[in-house]
């Protein structure tokens, strides 16, 4: 798994807010000044919060590593998950990851490049999120001028707590996140992450996140 799985909750911030039925927003990734990828994610609202994400890489890193994501996930109004899909493609490797969320246990179906696995995972914890629309959860809280928490989230058979804090600017929101989460791939997570939100809406405008070597930064790009 991949750092854009982290991130990707980071996108949905006023979903539950502004949706009417389905809404797309996108992203470009900029490494060393220069846009490296592009981000988009579809939000889609009926009697349930459904998630769409799609990510490939641009230019030359296209044609050097050619990587791209494809996933999506299920949960019920109250962000109890149902369902989550994550499709990784990096050169020479690909991962799935696709999780069942059952009453007290979750089934886990995982591909490693040629190689399948199935098991099961019981969970004690009362309340968790998947990662794609752990960032409803985290709006909400936001929201309701909560300066400092945790998000509960289970991914690749494990839970883990994501530490978060409300940094108030002029005219933005900075969010600060500790994305302490073992992914897999060639980019890692590493340090803080940032997320600015403007005061009067709802969508990040703008990411920065570290990894082992420098920083990824996102823009909103209106398409």
């Amino acid at each position: 798994m991949n750092f854009i799985i982290i991130f990707i909750f980071f996108l949905s911030l006023s979903f539950k807010k502004t949706l009417a039925s389905e809404e797309k927003i996108c992203y470009l990734v900029e490494y060393f000044f220069i846009d490296v990828a592009k981000v988009c994610i579809t939000y889609i609202k009926n009697e349930k919060i459904e998630t769409k994400v799609e990510a490939n890489t641009l230019g030359f890193v296209n044609i050097l590593k050619n990587i791209s994501y494809f996933g999506f996930s299920k949960a019920k109004p109250n962000f109890k998950p149902e369902e989550f899909y994550f499709n990784q493609k990096e050169k020479g490797l690909r991962i799935v990851h696709h999780y069942e969320f059952k009453e007290n246990y979750v089934k886990i179906q995982k591909i490693i490049n040629e190689k399948k696995f199935l098991y099961y995972v019981k969970i004690k914890e009362k309340f968790y999120l998947e990662p794609f629309s752990a960032s409803l959860y985290l709006f909400d809280k936001v929201k309701e001028k909560e300066k400092k928490g945790f998000l509960t989230i289970f991914y690749n058979g494990k839970i883990y707590k994501v530490p978060y804090e409300v940094l108030e600017k002029k005219d933005f929101l900075k969010i600060k996140i500790k994305p302490k989460i073992e992914v897999e791939g060639i980019i890692k997570p590493k340090g803080d992450w940032y997320l600015y939100i403007k005061k009067d809406g709802y969508y990040p405008e703008y990411m920065e996140l570290k990894i082992r070597i420098g920083k990824i930064r996102l823009r909103r790009i209106r398409e």
